[in-house]
């Protein structure tokens, strides 16, 4: 499904010569050939797709401390205006406070 959702040939850009036959990688966008085909999908239809899977991408996850039970992980500050030092509030394998 994922494949249908991002490529560019339903919008009438289809590429060749996408890996290298020795490698295996991807190769370089500029180093492909494009051959326009049928659009069969708007191209804004297209970009409005793309937007919502990149919204919802699982890599883009907050990180662990915004997910964590712990009440107290995470960053504090001081409470004095000026102050830029922070301190790291985290939970240790014995139940203690750093």
């Amino acid at each position: 499904m994922h494949t249908i959702l991002t490529r560019e040939t339903y919008i009438g850009r289809h590429y060749y010569h996408v890996k290298d036959s020795r490698t295996g990688e991807k190769r370089p966008r500029k180093e492909r050939i494009e051959v326009a085909v049928p659009a069969i999908i708007p191209e804004k239809t297209f970009g409005k797709v793309q937007a919502i899977l990149k919204s919802r991408d699982p890599e883009m996850a907050p990180g662990r401390s915004h997910s964590s039970p712990v009440l107290r992980s995470g960053r504090g500050r001081r409470g004095k205006p000026g102050c830029n030092g922070t301190m790291t509030l985290m939970i240790g394998k014995g139940g203690q406070y750093r």
